[in-house]
């Protein structure tokens, strides 16, 4: 079986974020990963947590589409918050 790479909040906003340092990078390494079409993996928390940082404007937007967007693709599994996680 092959690994899968954990996408966490500081990636997402990275991505989203033009202003932020590592977003030039994060945008290549998101690249590659997509045409090697390597299996990711992100939690709804992770979700939670970059759309809260990117309310602001003029990311809120962007950040939505975003973030929805990666709930469609075929090689990004996202784990559901459960209130388990918390127990």
């Amino acid at each position: 079986m092959s690994e899968s790479i954990f996408i966490d909040t500081s990636a997402l906003i990275a991505l989203i974020d033009n202003s932020d340092g590592l977003h030039i990078k994060a945008k290549v390494v998101m690249s590659q990963l997509a045409k090697s079409r390597s299996r990711m993996v992100t939690t709804e928390f992770v979700l939670m947590e970059a759309a809260n940082a990117l309310l602001r404007q003029p990311f809120r937007k962007c950040a939505i589409d975003y973030l929805n967007g990666l709930r469609h693709l075929k090689t990004v599994r996202i784990f559901p918050a459960k209130r388990r996680a918390f127990s």
